[in-house]
């Protein structure tokens, strides 16, 4: 059996987006992720309750700055049976984002490839847009691929 990876030296762990439930609020934006330094980009969306119907979708910038952005395709796994662990096949999403179940204790895996991204905008972002006013959800984005590998890896903010 062959050793495995070590997130924390082999890749970058960064939280994106808190845990929370923010009572009324129907929007949600992620701190963004710079991939200029790696390959590939694993969001895990966390969803504690959801009675709603929201959306998830990528968006893709030129600095960061959330000034000259533009929705783009991923990919997703899904993982809509409670506490389940078993995520679906890889399924393709369109620049209008994917539908969040409205079920408690769920998750999906949202994947991209640097080079799908436009040249000049090595920033990602995930927007939750729709929330109802009990969504509780958080996400974790890990990077992987990277250019220059250590056991300490520099910021992606």
């Amino acid at each position: 059996m062959g050793k495995g990876i070590t997130l924390a030296e082999e890749g970058h762990v960064m939280q994106i987006l808190t845990p929370a439930d923010l009572g009324a609020t129907p929007t949600r934006t992620s701190l963004y992720i710079n991939m200029k330094n790696y390959s590939h980009c694993d969001i895990i969306l966390n969803v504690g309750v959801s009675a709603g119907t929201a959306t998830a979708i990528l968006y893709e910038s030129d600095d960061g700055s959330g000034s000259n952005v533009a929705a783009i395709a991923c990919a997703v796994y899904k993982e809509e049976a409670t506490d389940g662990d078993t995520l679906g096949a890889r399924t393709a999403v369109t620049v209008a984002g994917f539908t969040i179940a409205a079920t408690a204790g769920i998750f999906y895996v949202i994947s991209i490839d640097s080079d799908q991204l436009s040249a000049g905008y090595p920033y990602i972002n995930l927007r939750l847009s729709d929330l109802d006013s009990t969504t509780v959800t958080c996400a974790t984005a890990i990077l992987t691929g990277a250019r220059y590998g250590s056991d300490q890896s520099p910021t992606a903010q």
